[in-house]
């Protein structure tokens, strides 16, 4: 049964869980806003919260969004990421005719999983080392849901090394595992551990005899020489093009080229005579309007 405002002589039906109609609910919150001022109270809505962590107590102000954490917890779980400390992965390099270069666990994962891999999918390590590639420590799964994972992990394994004293890389080398498998669990169908699927091994064996690993000599990655990229030849001249030229090689082919199918004065005119239109005199010569009406 639908309820009426209580103000008397109103009989507007009240919004949902309220006790009075729009027009009057938002009289009703001035006038509590102006007391609360003018008494000089605070007119801001103030929760006050102890921090399930480290039991500081804090103001949760925005109402709406209730968090758990003080902010100095917050910012910790945000950072508590072992990606801060060990960052980077040796580069591995497509063996084709294009200068191309990917990393190695995106490489293992084309292999094992039989297809090319979206910009949306993310191959996580496990134990947060970036650097180890082998297959029980990487899983494919989306962006959108990597973050997720990450934000549980973060989460768990914060509070996990703040009871038990353990520092960052202790605590993610103790839990990471565990906390990860248990998300896996959870979210079966959102995610692939690249270990478990078929004859996994055999195929990340022959990714890497068709990929090049990077050469390091004294800590710094040297390249390999590769082919250079094709990007085709000139249309007028055949000389071959750089990656900032499509067609042509120089401004005086590109103009060869518009002048190729200019007909003499004589020819001209003769063909003007024969046809009835611009358009046709300009599909003789094949093409277009304009360069017809300028010659």
């Amino acid at each position: 049964m639908e309820k009426i405002c209580i103000v008397d002589g109103c009989t507007e039906k009240c919004e949902k869980g309220r006790r009075y109609c729009h027009r009057h609910y938002l009289d009703r919150r001035i006038e509590l806003y102006n007391a609360r001022k003018e008494s000089g109270l605070s007119t801001r809505k103030v929760i006050h919260r102890v921090c399930k962590i480290c039991g500081a107590k804090y103001i949760a102000s925005d109402y709406r969004r209730l968090v758990n954490y003080c902010r100095d917890c917050t910012d910790k779980i945000s950072k508590f990421s072992p990606s801060n400390i060990n960052s980077g992965s040796d580069y591995v390099y497509s063996n084709n005719e294009y200068k191309t270069s990917v990393f190695e666990h995106r490489c293992l994962a084309t292999k094992v999983i039989g297809r090319k891999l979206k910009t949306s999918d993310v191959v996580h390590h496990i134990n947060g080392n970036p650097k180890d590639n082998s297959l029980s420590n990487l899983l494919l799964l989306s962006n959108k849901n990597h973050i997720r994972l990450n934000l549980y992990l973060n989460e768990n394994i914060y509070i996990r090394s703040y009871n038990e004293n353990l520092s960052m890389i202790e605590g993610w080398d103790k839990y990471s595992d565990f906390y990860t498998s248990k998300w896996i669990e959870e979210n079966k169908d959102k995610c692939v551990r690249l270990s478990e699927v078929e004859d996994a091994e055999e195929k990340a064996k022959t990714s890497l005899g068709e990929y090049k690993r990077l050469e390091i000599k004294d800590g710094v990655k040297v390249k390999k020489d590769l082919p250079k990229k094709y990007y085709g030849v000139c249309e007028i001249c055949g000389k071959e093009l750089t990656s900032m030229q499509h067609r042509f090689c120089s401004y005086k082919c590109c103009n060869e080229w518009k002048i190729r199918n200019v007909p003499s004065k004589e020819e001209l005119i003769e063909v003007i005579k024969s046809k009835t239109s611009v358009l046709q005199i300009a599909k003789h010569f094949d093409v277009t309007d304009n360069n017809v009406r300028k010659w």
